[in-house]
């Protein structure tokens, strides 16, 4: 695992400026899912705010493991994009609660803590990842 970790992809990630990271998500949140754009903006709610952890530890704090793998598989076989992707797929399974809910609340659901191992169907949060265009 540490050789893995020394190859040019992984060290690629964590040399990233991180604001462009932030805005690019920013991005594909306005472009993929504009009703819940919309809503953070007037929450005041910035992806620095919800996604830090989530992209730092390629979701390895707040999901199932076995999806988690999943995810990792993915990343390494294709590209970095899919923590995009699964952040994109994470935001629209959670778009109705979320809508509803004031800055406070919409952290505190999208929060540090790990998620029971059954609250996602892997598959269809692979899939929904998926039809995101991430350029």
């Amino acid at each position: 695992m540490v050789q893995i970790m020394k190859t040019d992809f992984f060290v690629g990630i964590y040399e990233v400026n991180h604001s462009d990271c932030y805005q690019f998500l920013q991005t594909l949140i306005d472009r993929h899912l504009p009703r819940i754009s919309e809503h953070f903006k007037s929450e005041g709610i910035v992806p620095e705010m919800f996604s830090k952890s989530w992209l730092l530890t390629a979701f390895s704090t707040v999901l199932p493991l076995r999806l988690v793998l999943r995810i990792w598989d993915i990343m390494m076989a294709n590209s970095w994009t899919i923590l995009m992707q699964v952040t994109l797929a994470l935001l629209d399974a959670h778009t109705d609660a979320l809508l509803e809910q004031s800055q406070d609340e919409i952290l505190s659901h999208l929060g540090l803590r790990h998620v029971p191992e059954n609250s996602y169907n892997d598959e269809a949060i692979i899939l929904k990842a998926h039809s995101f265009d991430v350029p």
